[in-house]
């Protein structure tokens, strides 16, 4: 039986054709869960989107009134919540790190940023901080958002902004040695 189709599915991933076959070819186990090696920053981009996509497609499936405005437990988390935030943290950890070995930096800055954001996510779903309606812990609270914002943006511009070591390194041998030989196609006439 043949199928028909009005839109060729080879051309419909708005990823492009690198992400595309990389998806494909991806090992998905080790590439979230193994903290081995080097990836260059668009993988690291890839597994992070997904990863945020994920968790916020489940925690509006598994806690809407979070995302409701006028809900009376608008932003705060529930226990699924705390679960999915916590089971994610050990993916993007292992993103970072591999991350942070393409860039031939020190292995605690991933991991400090992982145990703070599991502190976070429990301290906030035990009410002990950011909590709503103005009782909150007053400088804990802005100190603790601050010192978030500031490792967050730490680990965006490590991660995702600056090039990896070029040439091999400690951890292995760079990832985009491989592309940098292989002939540019163009579409042309």
């Amino acid at each position: 039986m043949a199928h028909f189709s009005l839109i060729d599915r080879r051309k419909c991933c708005s990823f492009g054709r690198f992400a595309r076959d990389r998806l494909r070819r991806m090992a998905w186990k080790s590439f979230f869960f193994s903290f081995d090696g080097r990836i260059p920053r668009r993988e690291w981009w890839l597994g992070t989107i997904l990863i945020i996509a994920v968790s916020v497609l489940l925690s509006v499936v598994f806690n809407p009134e979070r995302w409701q405005p006028v809900s009376p437990r608008f932003g705060q988390p529930n226990l699924a919540d705390v679960l999915f935030s916590l089971a994610f943290v050990i993916p993007q950890t292992a993103l970072s790190v591999r991350r942070f070995n393409d860039r031939d930096r020190l292995h605690w800055v991933p991991y400090a940023y992982a145990l703070m954001i599991v502190a976070i996510v429990v301290a906030e779903f035990f009410g002990l901080i950011f909590r709503r309606g103005g009782d909150g812990n007053g400088g804990i609270d802005v100190v603790l958002r601050a010192a978030y914002v500031f490792a967050s943006a730490v680990i965006l511009v490590e991660n995702g902004m600056l090039r990896g070591t070029s040439g091999p390194n400690a951890h292995g041998p760079d990832p985009l040695a491989n592309r940098s030989h292989q002939p540019q196609k163009h579409g042309g006439s």
